[in-house]
């Protein structure tokens, strides 16, 4: 009886707490030879703990942060700092701290914004479920796109603003001590969210495995002059995948330590996944084997009135498809003079070298066909497939590859072909658990085997290790 009556007052207590309604105002005097006013003065919706859009902290080594997008009559203001005042000056595409207002200025809706001067910021509250601040100095708007429609003031006034006093929490790495509250410095629900102190250290034990496994690669680039010799390795780099270049961190747990990467905005309700390492190269050739340009051209124009006709065949359903790319084939041969050239749609996927890793994968991450067959050649690996380079009728040609596999899988076969590859999860596990990986090789066989012999792979499995 008296544990249901401590939970009756609590719940009384959240409830008249929820009621409570923020507020936000201000007066713009203007300064300039125009004159007037701009007033606001509106109330404020108390928010729930998941709402990003009305979101602020203090964490415990004392970051304080604020950002508010959107409200009644408020415009964006992202703040940082850790005291009781600041000085916000404006800063152009919405760099560093913000501080954006909405306001009606003679009928007109303009965005008022701190003045070179900067506007000064005093906290009189600050906790988890309650802000508020005072605000006031120089600010200019806007009222058309010339100079002269360019008009500063003078703003005063008050941002009081209530949220429910909680935080959204990860899991709790395993064998790590460390913060499982979501501290969303960033967030974005296309591009994602800062991680958990928790989610962080995972993001660093897959880093500090991947990084002396894949880096070996970079030393396959050629940095020399231009043009570069036939059989260099150029890096594509893209900048949106993790750059293996950093060395790790000795104490992924150590919540000092930057963040890793982004993690998506509902990451914490399922198990831990990344797949943003991916390294690109191109195999430089000579371009002589594929003919002059301006003759295969000529060629090319030739060639077209045949294989319209050849075309109109397949159609009318008198010849293969198959049948049809043989005599264009031949075709083109006989234009050569009876010497073939080389594939360019082959040499195109031979010559480009991906490789790719996953953490935690799902079934559909691992596309197979007729040709994939099981190897056992990587120490430390559960075991790798290889698939064979196929030509399809229309010209084309896939690449060939190499998955290798970490952690536990299941196999799943139809007589001798394998039609599946499954990951085992454990039931009801810790989320931010590394179960697997599987890097991925793709390319011209000479190109694949020079990777499967740079890449360290025994640094992989010390992440399921989950230390």
């Amino acid at each position: 009886m008296k544990r249901y009556f401590l939970w009756l007052l609590l719940m009384a207590a959240l409830n008249s707490f929820a009621q409570k309604t923020g507020s936000f105002s201000y007066t713009v005097n203007v300064t300039s030879t125009a004159g007037g006013t701009i007033t606001s003065n509106q109330p404020q919706p108390y928010t729930k703990y998941t709402n990003y859009d009305a979101y602020w902290f203090v964490k415990p080594n004392g970051d304080r942060f604020l950002f508010i997008n959107g409200g009644k009559n408020l415009g964006i203001v992202i703040l940082h700092s850790r005291g009781n005042d600041t000085t916000l000056a404006y800063e152009e595409n919405y760099r560093g701290d913000q501080f954006l207002l909405q306001g009606s200025y003679n009928g007109k809706i303009v965005r008022v914004q701190p003045d070179k001067e900067g506007v000064k910021i005093h906290y009189d509250v600050f906790t988890a479920g309650e802000i508020e601040l005072h605000f006031s100095g120089p600010v200019m708007f806007a009222v058309g796109t010339n100079t002269s429609d360019h008009l500063t003031g003078s703003i005063n006034g008050t941002l009081h603003l209530y949220r429910e006093p909680f935080y959204e929490k990860t899991s709790v790495a395993p064998n790590c001590n460390c913060d499982p509250t979501i501290y969303a410095f960033f967030y974005d629900q296309e591009i994602g969210r800062t991680p958990s102190a928790c989610e962080n250290a995972v993001l660093w034990r897959v880093y500090n495995a991947l990084q002396p496994a894949l880096s070996p690669l970079l030393s396959l680039n050629y940095t020399g002059g231009s043009p570069a010799p036939v059989g260099s390795f150029i890096y594509r780099q893209d900048h949106s995948m993790i750059d293996v270049s950093e060395a790790p961190e000795a104490n992924p747990c150590s919540p000092d330590l930057k963040r890793r990467d982004v993690v998506s905005t509902n990451a914490q309700t399922r198990m831990f996944s990344q797949d943003d390492y991916s390294l690109g190269f191109i195999h430089t050739v000579d371009l002589k084997q594929f003919g002059d340009p301006m003759e295969n051209a000529n060629m090319m124009r030739a060639l077209v009135p045949y294989q319209d006709s050849l075309m109109k065949l397949v159609i009318a359903r008198k010849i293969t498809m198959d049948d049809a790319t043989k005599k264009i084939n031949a075709r083109m041969t006989a234009l050569q003079g009876g010497k073939p050239q080389a594939d360019i749609k082959q040499a195109e996927v031979y010559n480009h070298l991906d490789v790719l890793a996953k953490v935690n994968v799902i079934g559909g991450d691992i596309y197979l066909d007729k040709t994939a067959e099981i190897q056992h050649n990587v120490p430390g690996a559960a075991f790798e497939i290889y698939k064979r380079s196929i030509r399809y009728d229309d010209g084309t040609w896939t690449p060939f590859v190499k998955y290798i596999f970490f952690g536990k899988f299941n196999i799943v076969r139809n007589g001798n072909t394998i039609t599946a590859v499954t990951p085992v999860y454990g039931a009801g596990g810790n989320k931010l658990t590394i179960y697997n990986a599987v890097i991925t090789v793709k390319g011209g066989k000479e190109l694949v085997d020079q990777a499967m012999n740079t890449i360290n792979f025994s640094a992989v499995p010390a992440m399921l290790n989950n230390n």
